[in-house]
């Protein structure tokens, strides 16, 4: 039976290697310990069992509060969503208040946009991101620019 256990381990490993969830490594971790169990007491199936189950019942659904806390400690970690908050965009796709539209973002690619105000923003017309929810940027006019000469 622990050849069993090593193969399955074996093979989300390799799961593992394609996914990079961490969701797989939990379940290889657990299927390993459960090859030990297996080879150290071969009559125990239940135990074995029992391991490869508390293991990757207690792993998996820390997976996301484990990944969160790596990658905030990783160099250069930034969250996208905070670091398009007040940033400059440009309609790309004509924004309304309750109709998405495109908006490209300085230094960070084309966003879903709504309006927050209740006037449509057409093509071309320069918006700051004021929130995010999601993957879709609320977006204002942005203010006219100071460099315009004065009359």
């Amino acid at each position: 039976m622990w050849i069993f256990w090593l193969v399955l381990a074996v093979a989300l490993v390799v799961v593992e290697i394609f996914t990079v969830s961490f969701y797989a490594l939990w379940l290889a971790i657990a299927a390993g310990l459960a090859a030990i169990s297996a080879a150290l007491w071969p009559g125990l199936i239940w135990l074995q069992i029992l391991i490869a189950a508390v293991v990757a019942l207690v792993m998996v659904p820390l997976t996301p509060a484990i990944t969160r806390k790596w990658n905030r400690r990783s160099p250069g970690y930034k969250d996208a969503r905070i670091d398009v908050v007040g940033k400059t965009a440009v309609v790309v796709q004509e924004i309304g208040p309750n109709r998405l539209g495109i908006g490209k973002v300085d230094g960070a690619g084309d966003w879903s946009a709504t309006a927050s105000g209740s006037d449509p923003l057409p093509e071309g017309a320069k918006v700051v991101v004021e929130a995010v929810n999601g993957t879709i940027l609320s977006v204002k006019p942005a203010p006219p620019s100071s460099s315009q000469p004065d009359s």
